[in-house]
């Protein structure tokens, strides 16, 4: 923990289901575009106060795989599973895009 940090992400995706179009039910008022992606991610950080504490011991990998639905108007549902270097495991589910919450969380 501390004051300050360093927050690296990489993330690369492949499509399964490329975005369509959806009607349901034949009607054109229940027509919208979904899509399908899988996705690989590691993520690197380290938090630090005084200056002494920034030290590579210090710091945390992680890395994982997910499948991301893309879906109206919430952007997309992230299904993620991540795998830390300590061999902790962890099940995250999002909605919205990672990016657009971190813009938002920045403002």
């Amino acid at each position: 923990y501390g004051k300050n940090q360093i927050l690296a992400s990489f993330e690369c995706d492949y499509g399964l289901m490329s975005p369509q179009q959806i009607q349901l039910l034949g009607l054109s008022f229940l027509s919208f575009r979904v899509g399908v992606k899988t996705v690989v991610f590691a993520d690197y950080g380290v938090a630090w106060t005084d200056s002494k504490d920034l030290t590579w011991s210090r710091s945390k990998i992680g890395y994982g795989l997910g499948v991301h639905f893309l879906v109206p108007e919430i952007d997309r549902v992230r299904l993620d599973l991540g795998f830390s270097e300590d061999g902790d495991v962890k099940f995250h589910i999002a909605i919205r895009s990672i990016f657009d919450a971190q813009r938002q969380a920045a403002k």
